[in-house]
């Protein structure tokens, strides 16, 4: 059977104290898991970047290759 312990106004109000801090802290856990969700980038941003790099990397292997293909002629 359950304890049937009876318990002072001063624990009672401990206990409501130690509750109520475990809630803020529990809210602002809520708030900055908010945040991180916010900052987390969606399908569409992640496929855009990775569309950028590739197409960034192109262009850079193209000048490279024109470069050393001697396509363009450097005269110093």
């Amino acid at each position: 059977m359950a304890d049937q312990r009876m318990y002072t106004l001063h624990e009672i109000a401990d206990l409501r104290g130690e509750f109520h801090a475990i809630a803020d802290e529990l809210e602002t856990v809520k708030l900055q898991l908010d945040q991180l969700a916010q900052k987390i980038p969606t399908r569409r941003e992640r496929a855009r970047n990775a569309l950028r790099i590739i197409f960034c990397t192109a262009v850079l292997t193209t000048l490279a290759i024109l470069c050393f293909a001697e396509y363009w002629h450097w005269y110093l």
